[in-house]
């Protein structure tokens, strides 16, 4: 059986700033790489999200698209982002009500965020990903979050770029059951970091258990 993973992770900050959750998402993938076998394969393509609002709603789209299309099957999608856990990573379901910051913002380019995103940003505030009411799989994401330190549920994304993607997810009918928005520690940028690596298993052990649960409608 094969398993379809779509990992988004932020590409580099401006001035070339490593973006953390980029090496996560690398570790990830190696995880799920070691777990495959002739019986189970986990076949991962990372997707590098440009820092600014029309990058993130755009590789929601693509991954959307491809999933309605029929011809590319996708279980599982992860978005990551860096954002203060308690512990190694936190799963995020909804924005910060009120506080979709997407108006009076410019991307990285120097462009203002056009009125169309705007307005489908107000659309989306406060939208939760169809996950988090299913107990089996709340209880799953619960379950990692502990074991990576995490000791309470976090009560939103916060706003504008994290807050987006995760309410992007949340209200994509294709994805809101399977698209997983995750903010993540500020790892090491270069080196070898024990706790991104046991982060990226800890994820890929998540991956690996929510397929095989009963496939959500």
């Amino acid at each position: 059986m094969k398993h379809n993973i779509w990992l988004m992770a932020y590409s580099n900050f401006h001035c070339g700033n490593y973006n953390p959750s980029k090496g996560l998402a690398f570790q990830v993938r190696q995880s799920l790489r070691k777990k495959s076998s002739a019986e189970k394969q986990y076949i991962c393509r990372i997707k590098r999200v440009g820092v600014n609002i029309y990058d993130a709603d755009e590789a929601v789209d693509e991954v959307e698209f491809l999933d309605n299309s029929g011809q590319f099957q996708i279980d599982a999608v992860i978005a990551f982002g860096v954002g203060g856990p308690q512990g190694l990573f936190k799963f995020e379901h909804t924005g910060s009500a009120a506080r979709n910051e997407i108006s009076d913002q410019y991307d990285l380019y120097g462009r203002p965020v056009n009125k169309k995103l705007q307005e489908y940003g107000a659309k989306i505030e406060g939208q939760t990903a169809g996950w988090h009411y299913n107990e089996r799989v709340h209880n799953l994401v619960r379950t990692y979050e502990q074991k990576a330190g995490q000791d309470s549920e976090s009560p939103g994304a916060g706003s504008y770029l994290c807050g987006y993607m995760t309410e992007k997810l949340a209200v994509s009918q294709t994805l809101t059951n399977k698209g997983f928005f995750i903010h993540t520690k500020n790892y090491f940028p270069t080196e070898e970091d024990l706790d991104r690596n046991r982060a990226g298993l800890l994820i890929a052990d998540f991956i690996e258990e929510f397929c095989d649960l009963p496939k959500l409608g």
